[in-house]
């Protein structure tokens, strides 16, 4: 790896009668930060459904300006999503629950 060479800065002088105090005020800022703003509280959860979710993402989509197959294909890969969920969550809902006593039967 190639070394940096040592190069000095130019030495500034200040204007005649200058004080210091004058010389740093009249330096530009380089503060290039964004003046700090208060941040607005985070809306408060409601109860919605995933198939409401997946329909207000599709609008979103939509809104983003993403082409007619992007939104279709994000709709077929939700639809299947939530109806894999939907039949994995009824499946379990039919199938009996183990009931255990204190403590499980051991082997």
């Amino acid at each position: 790896m190639a070394r940096k060479k040592n190069v000095e800065a130019p030495a500034t002088e200040p204007a005649p009668g200058a004080t210091a105090t004058e010389t740093v005020e009249q330096q530009p800022s380089f503060n290039t930060s964004a003046p700090q703003t208060k941040k607005s509280k985070k809306p408060k959860a409601t109860d919605i459904t995933l198939e409401d979710l997946a329909a207000r993402y599709i609008a979103h989509l939509d809104e983003a300006g993403k082409s007619q197959g992007t939104q279709f294909s994000y709709h077929l890969e939700l639809t299947t999503a939530l109806d894999d969920w939907a039949r994995k969550r009824r499946s379990r809902r039919s199938r009996p629950r183990a009931c255990w006593s204190a403590s499980p039967p051991t082997a």
